[in-house]
């Protein structure tokens, strides 16, 4: 069994966040001093070089403020069957998709510029280390109790070297929805597509909905492939998505920052760092609106 200090220190204590397909995350409780982890438990990844990119990612990317706090990981058992606990810090607020449910909107037009705008800063830190993302969405955006949003789950990221400016996995990596045409279409992955998924993010806080409204999160598995076929045979085109309707702030320069993360050239696509010097964000107070989700946060809590 590999061990981190975190081990010696934990109370023993979990209570659990969430489940998913190959993983649970819990909350844990360390008793020197007194705070909380949170713990993504994976089980039987197969061999332990299988999550070894996650971790040389994430101690690349530490520490930052825009990006969730790596502590250290433990493993038991061997390459054949193990389960590997990595240790992060606890973000109370919890995800995107936590604070604002399904049915939240209307979100202030102020915090979603002050959301899309940290999440962009996030996005131009990681990939000055040539880290693609792959899975921007809701999801992976944790927000604190103090309003700083955060990049999480680094779990199908990918680093590239040297010249390199994309990776080819020749199957579709991330979440259905927040794909990029280029990855849909060839299954090429770059920082652009982190931006086109930045974009459907965007599209996601200002309505609740996915830009992709052919395809949704409860389709079959079958139903999805005939859509992603559809998009790989020119059937169903992708120019992006209209814009929504009803907003209650003005959207001249919004809807100039949607379409610029939805240029259909991935070559032509803005990167991260100049979409955050975007006219959109000018004159906003980061500090002022992260007080204002800061609030959102807290009520939330109170709520649940």
């Amino acid at each position: 069994m590999k061990f981190c200090i975190i081990l010696m220190l934990w109370l023993g204590g979990k209570t659990r966040l969430s489940s998913g397909s190959f993983a649970d995350v819990y909350t844990i409780h360390i008793k020197q001093p007194p705070f909380k982890l949170a713990m993504k438990s994976i089980r039987n990844p197969g061999t332990f070089a299988a999550i070894a990119r996650e971790l040389e990612i994430l101690l690349v990317l530490q520490p930052h403020e825009l990006v969730v706090r790596y502590f250290g990981y433990s493993q038991q058992g061997n390459d054949d069957f193990c389960r590997v606990n990595l240790f992060f810090e606890q973000v109370d607020g919890g995800s995107l998709s936590t604070v604002f449910p399904s049915d939240h909107h209307t979100i202030p037009g102020d915090v979603i510029r002050a959301i899309a705008l940290q999440i962009n800063q996030g996005l131009a830190f990681i990939h000055k280390f040539n880290v693609f993302h792959r899975d921007i969405k809701p999801d992976n955006i944790l927000v604190t109790a103090s309003g700083v949003c955060k990049l999480a789950d680094f779990g199908l990221s990918k680093q590239v070297g040297g010249s390199r400016s994309q990776t080819h996995s020749g199957f579709l990596i991330g979440t259905t929805v927040y794909l990029s045409p280029e990855a849909i279409q060839t299954q090429r992955y770059s920082k652009s597509s982190d931006i086109w998924a930045m974009g459907c993010t965007f599209q996601w806080l200002l309505t609740g909905q996915n830009p992709y409204r052919t395809i949704s999160r409860d389709m079959n598995m079958g139903d999805t492939l005939k859509q992603i076929e559809a998009v790989k045979t020119g059937q169903i085109h992708l120019p992006g998505p209209p814009w929504p309707e009803n907003i209650d702030f003005p959207p001249s320069q919004a809807e100039s920052y949607r379409n610029a993360c939805f240029t259909l050239n991935p070559i032509d696509r803005p990167k991260a760092g100049q979409l955050a010097e975007h006219q959109y964000f000018a004159q906003l107070s980061l500090e002022d609106q992260r007080s204002a989700l800061k609030a959102i946060v807290a009520s939330q809590t109170r709520e649940t």
